[in-house]
């Protein structure tokens, strides 16, 4: 049935109404009756049934199908009829009908035969995928604002929809496109959906080297896209222009609904995943779920300290991995002996000797040193703090020990301090390091609370700022989270929270 159905479906499509295949079939009658000659009417009628009978044909959908595949076989199936040319052999066999006529009954026919094929017919401008061009060029309207989009542009790589691709090369060529007419059929399905896979896009985005997508403008695709890190560029009358990220980084709460830190990074072209931190013991699940969820590969773990709200979930997970595989783990070294010696009544002693009895002596932990630097897949991490001899006579060794590293990519940076939070360590970091802490994302010490002073985040100069904390700690009085946020807004900074989250960061 479902056979019968699918030519049911594709004679409509092909054919239109009745009255064009009833004279299609009257043409091949005419021909078998009138046309003398057998060499004509073996090319023409026997041909044509012989070609009906090979489409009409269970045999022909089940091999088509088989070799075709899903989402090729409706596209290709359908030029199977093309092999007859039908308006040319209607009009031959009405020859030979009106060959065997003359005068006035003659003249009938033809005006006869026109006002048939007329009738019989669909006109393509009555059709509901043809727009009339409303420029010189003859190309949809959007095509041409996509031009003005990268006028500046000498050239750039474009994933584009099947409605655009035919128009977007002869218009301008300083296009580059990621595929062809033919190819990545539904790839090119995908971009005209409200309902995008959009991991899928990006994915080939990132395998192609391509800058931009231009995806349909829905209000579910725009959100869709966001949940990635997708920055818009610009909007034509049907769809948004979309900036591709080589690398997406996510900022999540924590599941205690207590400050915490877990980000994950997570390469597009490549799938290579990198946790920092995790947060309480209470948010193992969450970790765990985004872990298994991202291919259960974990590349590098980077652990920044050892305090309940970083360590909890790791500790959890590393001990009972439950299929989970931790390739890499990268830590501040700090000994149990000077860990105990400094440790006041915030700092878990109970969750640092279950993370050194877990990672004791295991090949994948390495304890990071200063200026190690770190690279994958275009992604580079550089430390930039941890516990050394710039530390030995400092205050809150277990918070600012943390490890501070800056992440870069190709146009992005983000500089991540993990809990350092003292003066006297901001102005070592300012004295060692100076302009290279710049970074366009600043993940602020201590969750922003008594946090590093507003010198160094002056230096840093970022764009966005992310709190990890919740809205109690933001806004309430007892904490300086809430000024240090004003400070960043004030100056022109954005504020990234747990309000928000998860919130998704394209790296390019």
């Amino acid at each position: 049935m479902d056979i019968l159905r699918f030519f049911g479906d594709e004679i409509k499509v092909y054919w239109g109404n009745y009255g064009f295949q009833g004279l299609f079939y009257l043409s091949l009658i005419f021909i078998l009756l009138y046309d003398k000659d057998k060499l004509k009417k073996i090319n023409t009628a026997w041909y044509s049934l012989c070609i009906l009978l090979l489409v009409f044909n269970p045999i022909t959908y089940m091999v088509c199908k088989y070799f075709l595949g899903t989402d090729n076989f409706m596209a290709y199936y359908a030029r199977l009829f093309c092999l007859i040319p039908i308006p040319v052999f209607v009009a031959y066999g009405f020859c030979l009908l009106l060959n065997n006529d003359s005068g006035w009954r003659k003249m009938i026919l033809v005006f006869a035969f026109m006002g048939i094929f007329a009738v019989s017919g669909s006109c393509v401008y009555n059709e509901n995928w043809y727009t009339r061009a409303d420029n010189v060029c003859k190309v949809p309207q959007d095509v041409l604002q996509l031009v003005d989009i990268f006028d500046e542009y000498e050239n750039v790589s474009i994933m584009t929809s099947n409605e655009l691709l035919p128009y977007i090369r002869q218009i301008d060529t300083k296009f580059q496109l990621a595929y062809n007419r033919n190819s990545e059929y539904e790839l090119k399905g995908q971009l005209e959906s409200d309902t995008p896979d959009v991991e899928m896009i990006l994915q080939y985005a990132a395998k192609k080297n391509v800058d931009y997508v231009v995806a349909k403008n829905t209000e579910n695709s725009r959100y869709l896209y966001s949940t990635y890190g997708c920055d818009v560029v610009g909007y034509t009358d049907n769809y948004i222009v979309l900036k591709a990220p080589r690398w997406v980084m996510t900022q999540y709460s924590d599941s205690s609904g207590n400050n915490a830190m877990f980000y994950t990074l997570k390469n597009m072209k490549k799938g290579t995943f990198i946790v920092i931190d995790g947060g309480w013991e209470e948010n193992e699940e969450q970790v765990r779920n985004v872990i298994l969820k991202n291919g259960g590969v974990v590349d590098a773990w980077i652990v920044t300290h050892y305090h309940s709200d970083h360590i909890g979930a790791f500790n959890n997970i590393y001990s009972d991995p439950q299929g989970i595989e931790i390739k890499k783990v990268y830590d501040t070294r700090l000994s149990e002996k000077l860990y105990y010696s400094v440790a006041k009544e915030w700092d878990n002693v109970e969750e640092f000797k279950e993370y050194h009895l877990i990672t004791a002596d295991k090949e994948n932990v390495r304890h990071i040193k200063r200026d190690k630097t770190l690279r994958y897949d275009g992604l580079k991490i550089t430390f930039l703090n941890c516990y050394d001899e710039y530390l030995i006579d400092g205050e809150d060794i277990p918070n600012n020990a943390s490890l501070m590293f800056k992440i870069e990519t190709g146009e992005d940076s983000v500089l991540f301090c993990g809990d350092c939070h003292s003066k006297w360590l901001s102005e070592i970091l300012l004295e060692i390091y100076g302009e290279q802490l710049r970074a366009k994302y600043v993940q602020v010490g201590h969750h922003g609370n008594n946090s590093l002073p507003t010198e160094f985040y002056d230096t840093v100069q970022p764009e966005w700022a992310l709190f990890d904390t919740s809205d109690r700690i933001m806004s309430g009085d007892m904490y300086s989270t809430g000024d240090l946020s004003k400070y960043f807004i004030e100056n022109g900074v954005g504020v990234y929270d747990y309000t928000t989250t998860p919130n998704v960061i394209g790296l390019y």
